[in-house]
């Protein structure tokens, strides 16, 4: 007779929701998915992602990442979709909210000042 595992296994359900506009967020934080995983991407560790974002448990942070992993295909279309939207809302702004050459500006002050000796 074969021996029973003492462990129970159980599946826990995935960490992430959508919300009322359609982002995916992670565990109960108001986290977006796209944040947690450009950070995993840019080969932070999920601890250290956990620590740089306080309302997000680690147990969380794993199970996105580890779910973004899984359903990769799915994760990268949601992720280029916001990305469209977001590129859409900027243009937008732009348009009805010229800059005018302010950042030119800007950064041509910022090089003047950091270019002089006493600067």
């Amino acid at each position: 007779m074969s021996e029973q595992p003492s462990a129970v296994l159980q599946a826990d359900p995935v960490p992430l929701r959508v919300d009322d506009d359609g982002a995916i967020r992670v565990g109960s934080s108001r986290v977006l998915l796209e944040v947690v995983l450009t950070e995993f991407n840019r080969g932070r560790s999920p601890q250290e992602i956990a620590a740089d974002f306080p309302t997000i448990e680690l147990a969380d942070v794993l199970g996105a990442c580890a779910y973004a992993l899984r359903h990769k295909a799915d994760v990268d279309r949601y992720i280029a979709q916001r990305e469209g939207k977001a590129s859409r809302l900027r243009s937008d702004f732009e348009a009805r909210f010229p800059s005018n050459g302010l950042r030119e500006r800007i950064k041509a002050r910022w090089r003047e000042r950091h270019a002089s000796p006493g600067g």
